[in-house]
């Protein structure tokens, strides 16, 4: 699931090249949606990475706009015939996705949400889960504090 739909990339992309959508031609329908699930898959990425929920990242509020950019810029370079034509389009979609990691906060509906603490790792060698130290103030591997 996309922030926008690949109509919607479409019409970007026409645009960026001065066309109507419909004079594209249909070579550009496969590299749009790649285009598309590519940027949301960077959207997602970014924000899973930061501990915010899927839940929470399909409702930001700046996520079509950030969809749409990446996808855009992202087709353009891709659907390029002479490579001559990319480097414009290459910093956009740098300065695009320099513009998505620069983010660590997350808004809906104008606001803020926490990312979700709730998750920790149960397997691998990040897992804490033989950790003397928790949050479980009983736990029985704590030992007595008052003994010290």
């Amino acid at each position: 699931m996309a922030f926008v739909t690949d109509a919607q990339v479409k019409t970007s992309v026409a645009a960026a090249l001065h066309k109507a959508s419909a004079d594209l031609p249909s070579f550009w329908t496969d590299i749009i949606t790649d285009a598309n699930v590519a940027a949301y898959d960077d959207i997602c990425g970014h924000f899973l990475d930061l501990g915010f929920t899927q839940a929470q990242v399909d409702s930001w509020d700046r996520g079509v706009t950030f969809n749409k950019f990446l996808a855009r810029y992202q087709a353009l370079i891709d659907g390029a015939g002479d490579q001559d034509d990319v480097g414009e389009w290459r910093e956009e979609l740098n300065y695009w996705r320099q513009k998505l990691t620069d983010i660590s906060t997350l808004e809906v509906d104008d606001e803020l949400e926490e990312p979700d603490s709730s998750g920790s790792v149960g397997h691998g060698n990040l897992s804490t889960s033989n950790d003397l130290f928790s949050l479980d103030q009983d736990d029985p591997r704590r030992g007595n504090a008052t003994e010290w």
